[in-house]
């Protein structure tokens, strides 16, 4: 499980890695199950939240500002 911060309005993306079969379904995808997001803890300021995302190898979990545009 990846565990991270996000603050207010940050994102994070869910999206098929470069490595994955281009022929794969989506149930072959999440044939082991499905992707799992926990909130561990929101700030006292209320402007941070703490979460983890467990999701199958296939997919990758990327903080919004980690991606070139």
């Amino acid at each position: 499980m990846l565990s991270l911060a996000r603050n207010i309005k940050q994102s994070i993306y869910i999206m098929p890695n470069s490595d994955i079969d281009p022929n794969m379904t989506v149930k072959d995808l999440f044939i082991n199950g499905a992707i799992k997001v926990t909130l561990y803890q929101i700030s006292k300021s209320r402007d941070q939240a703490k979460i983890g995302v467990a999701a199958p190898y296939e997919l990758d979990i990327i903080r919004e500002e980690l991606l070139i545009e």
